[in-house]
């Protein structure tokens, strides 16, 4: 859907942000419902083992909204993108490189 938010802004017509959205339906898929972990989602979690799979975006989901909630987004952003970490180098280079987190 992201591709949406990127055509909008250059002018798009809602004739072609229908077509582009048409032409990507197929692999679209839907958010799974969270089920948070049973020791909640607050607690930071063990990144190197979940990220880049699937059935946890909906953690990460809520593990940055949570963080958000608190810290408001500019700390979150720095903290987690540009701290300069071995954490934050990582999740940059995800962000600008279409791994998934």
């Amino acid at each position: 859907m992201h591709h949406l938010l990127a055509i909008y802004p250059l002018g798009a017509t809602p004739e072609q942000i229908k077509a582009a959205y048409d032409r990507n339906i197929g692999y679209q898929k839907e958010i799974a419902a969270f089920n948070p972990p049973v020791n909640g989602v607050a607690k930071e979690p063990t990144f190197d083992e979940r990220l880049g799979r699937p059935e946890f975006y909906t953690f990460w989901l809520e593990f940055f909204r949570n963080e958000i909630s608190r810290h408001g987004v500019n700390e979150t952003v720095n903290k987690f993108i540009f701290s300069g970490d071995a954490l934050a180098e990582s999740l940059f280079a995800r962000l600008h490189g279409g791994k998934q987190i």
